[in-house]
């Protein structure tokens, strides 16, 4: 059993699979892993080539759909959800796994004068994997309770609870490729020259100076979104020296963090999406 389903840029949804009153899925092309460039070069004396580096191509989804039901009401609905040169998203689940791809419309063709209408449209996805619907979430911080009762509170106070910190975690990727990460610190007090490692690279990620007791650094290492913000704000020269935008590999990986002042009253979280080559 599958699902099938495509949500315009104004959140308007199609439903094309199991939906045989207004529309039969024929065909959906795209579904598997995508075509990859191979780059090399040639090297006197010997056959052959040398491998230089490889890219991934955008993926081209092709959707053939039988228009059934009120032929004129469903295939106009077709176009309005389809909009050539529009944002569309398109979301899949079967047995294993629920998952969506974002692209644009290329092209819409169909044959109105025929009494079994086909329509086709052709989806390109510049990011060509696809996503899963669930996002992972790590936390590094545990909080303890510490409110009983019977009870009573002194002039000093009673805590409600406490936060613990492992300061490492394994964060498994079960994707089929590298991701990137978003990580969410959250200082509960004055934390200096905070440093993130990926334990099993080595490579680390350093926050400069003082965030203050409040403050939230946002650091989001996707490509083509890099960033790091503080309370909202762009903050690309609070990034130390030798940072580096590290990804999840596919499989466990280990990060730790530690900071000069503060690091154990920090919260740290780590968040992503796991991301398929196919369905």
């Amino acid at each position: 059993m599958y699902t099938f389903i495509a949500e315009s840029e104004y959140g308007a949804i199609i439903k094309l699979a199991h939906n045989e009153a207004e529309y039969k899925l024929i065909s959906v092309e795209g579904l598997n892993p995508p075509q990859s460039e191979i780059y090399t070069t040639p090297v006197a004396s010997i056959s052959g080539a040398k491998y230089k580096n490889s890219r991934t191509q955008m993926r081209n989804i092709v959707i053939t759909i039988a228009i059934t039901g009120n032929v004129e009401t469903n295939r106009l609905n077709v176009y309005r959800i389809f909009r050539t040169g529009h944002y569309i998203k398109l979301l899949y689940t079967n047995e294993h796994r629920s998952v969506y791809v974002e692209g644009y419309v290329e092209t819409i063709t169909n044959n109105p004068f025929i009494k079994s209408q086909q329509v086709q449209v052709s989806v390109l996805c510049p990011q060509p994997y696809w996503k899963a619907l669930d996002t992972m979430m790590y936390d590094l911080s545990k909080a303890q309770g510490a409110f009983v009762f019977p009870f009573a509170i002194d002039e000093a106070g009673e805590p409600f609870g406490n936060i613990y910190n492992d300061r490492a975690v394994a964060v498994p990727n079960y994707g089929d490729v590298e991701t990137g990460i978003i990580i969410k610190i959250t200082a509960n007090e004055d934390l200096t020259n905070l440093r993130i490692v990926h334990e099993n690279t080595g490579e680390y990620f350093i926050v400069t100076d003082t965030l203050n007791a409040g403050d939230v650094c946002v650091i989001n290492t996707y490509k083509g979104e890099k960033n790091i913000t503080i309370n909202g704000e762009s903050a690309f020269n609070r990034i130390g020296r030798g940072s580096t935008w590290f990804a999840l590999a596919t499989g466990d990986n280990a990060f730790s963090y530690s900071a000069d002042t503060g690091a154990s009253i920090a919260q740290v979280v780590f968040e992503f999406t796991e991301m398929y080559e196919g369905v």
